[in-house]
């Protein structure tokens, strides 16, 4: 078996040098980028490190184009998509009031979501089973640290320019001690990479429900001003930034 390895990396490593690439490192990953999002998902779907994954076998699963140049971390699954009783979930959900709000954002701000690639902080559903039960509940330190392997690796394999962070579990993963209220819009370093907490989706969803409206018109307010410095960011510093931009409509 390590003789039949050793020789495909050898006929790997010949096809390369024959392609003679300027970065065979950044040709080789280009390459089997979609194939490692594959993998990441599959790690995923069949993770059972924690004792959440005894009680549920709900899942959120990473979507988008492998090749994003924008990475989205949300925070988990939501009880909205969970009642919609499917093992599988997309982070945001598809029509749960929180992709709601992201996407009246994105089409305010004239941005193109076909560039940005969502996953979770938490991938299973995070609840106490108590009385044959399960009732939601915000995860904890071990299970959002347990869970930090898989942003890491997406991290790793997508490299994005840029990634934005919904609330404060993604953005304790990797800033611990403060919280988005303090920072949001704030762009800080991940591997890297810039990075910007803002306010979490589902908290602002939250202060809609408790009809606290001056709150919320702030909250928002503040919400769709630090995602629309993050895209200026993008467009003024990274090369072929303004793809990401969706040509405006002309009035009629």
């Amino acid at each position: 078996e390590i003789a039949v390895m050793g020789a495909r990396e050898e006929e790997i490593l010949r096809l390369v040098k024959e392609a003679d690439p300027i970065n065979p490192t950044e040709y080789v990953e280009s390459i089997v980028r979609d194939f490692s999002v594959e993998k990441l998902k599959e790690s995923i779907r069949t993770c059972h490190d924690c004792d959440v994954s005894k009680y549920t076998n709900i899942k959120s699963i990473p979507t988008g184009r492998s090749d994003a140049p924008i990475l989205v971390i949300s925070e988990g699954i939501y009880g909205s998509q969970v009642a919609e009783g499917k093992e599988e979930c997309a982070p945001l959900g598809e029509n749960t009031p929180e992709r709601s709000l992201f996407n009246d954002t994105m089409e305010l701000l004239h941005i193109n979501q076909d560039y940005l690639f969502f996953m979770n902080t938490v991938n299973c559903y995070t609840c106490s089973h108590i009385n044959n039960k399960n009732l939601e509940r915000a995860p904890s330190s071990r299970e959002i640290n347990g869970c930090r392997g898989f942003a890491d690796y997406a991290i790793k394999i997508m490299d994005p320019v840029f990634i934005i962070l919904l609330g404060n579990i993604p953005y304790n993963l990797y800033h611990k001690g403060t919280s988005v209220k303090q920072d949001h819009g704030k762009i800080f370093d991940i591997h890297g990479i810039p990075a910007m907490p803002v306010y979490s989706l589902h908290t602002l969803v939250e202060l809609e429900h408790d009809e606290m409206k001056d709150l919320v018109d702030e909250y928002e307010t503040e919400f769709v001003y630090d995602l629309e410095n993050a895209f200026k960011y993008i467009r003024q510093n990274v090369d072929g930034g303004d793809m990401i931009f969706l040509e405006e409509k002309e009035e009629e």
